[in-house]
């Protein structure tokens, strides 16, 4: 977790990165933003894997 104006930095020099907010969290998304957090999770697995779940 890095400041947003950073993560846009990064994404620029990163290839194949992306940037995601999660604008009502704070240390653990995952407990803050549970939802926006699982599917953004789900979406990068699903395009880092050979066999996608393909929801």
């Amino acid at each position: 977790m890095i400041p947003a104006s950073h993560a846009e930095n990064l994404r620029r020099v990163v290839p194949h990165s992306r940037v995601e907010i999660f604008p009502r969290a704070g240390h653990f998304p995952q407990l803050d933003e549970p939802a926006l957090f699982f599917r953004v999770l789900d979406e990068f697995l699903d395009s880092a894997s050979e066999f996608p779940r393909g929801r």
